[in-house]
């Protein structure tokens, strides 16, 4: 089946709609960046887990939005070809604006992890400090003090 005029029309502005949400959801998500950055640089564990909650909103809207986008999008550039040029630039100018942001986004969230990562690893040296101290306070309790003698025991003990 050929398209026609119509169907082309449709599909473009289709195409477009589609691409200005997915470039409206990535916005979303690198604005959302900088709240996530600071509830890990100040260890609020609880809001961090709101920001990634109403992030986790916006990637699934972005899953969604980018399944459609691969069947508008099969053999692009020959489909472009029959459109006007001010369309076909909107969508090169669309693609070219949520490739920019997600890798913006992408950047940060390697960032926030390596910031996360530091975080665990403090914590766990912490924690290994404390483990050690108890196991030494542990093993200081546990041996008698140098002249204890047993009152009841006998020469076996």
């Amino acid at each position: 089946m050929t398209d026609t005029p119509l169907d082309k029309l449709d599909w473009i502005d289709g195409l477009i709609q589609l691409m200005e949400s997915q470039d409206g959801i990535v916005r979303a998500l690198d604005a959302i960046a900088p709240e996530q950055a600071s509830c890990i640089a100040a260890g609020q564990v609880d809001t961090l887990l709101v920001v990634l909650a109403r992030r986790q909103e916006l990637v699934e809207s972005l899953l969604s939005t980018q399944a459609s986008l691969t069947t508008m999008t099969r053999n692009l550039e020959e489909r472009l070809a029959g459109v006007s040029a001010g369309k076909r630039d909107r969508v090169h100018e669309l693609m070219d604006s949520v490739d920019r942001t997600m890798q913006s986004v992408l950047a940060r969230d390697e960032e926030d992890r390596a910031q996360l990562q530091e975080q665990r690893d403090a914590v766990r040296g912490g924690l290994s400090e404390l483990d050690a101290g108890r196991r030494a306070r542990h093993g200081y309790q546990a041996t008698p003090q140098a002249g204890e003698t047993h009152r009841f025991a006998d020469a076996r003990g």
